[in-house]
């Protein structure tokens, strides 16, 4: 069974860890 909000969340989620890749970035440099 496929969720219809499956594709929602992982949409999300892939922005939160760009979000995190760019705010660790920063920390490291």
């Amino acid at each position: 069974m496929t969720w219809p909000f499956e594709n929602n969340t992982n949409g999300i989620v892939k922005n939160l860890a760009k979000r995190n890749l760019k705010s660790e970035k920063r920390r490291n440099v």
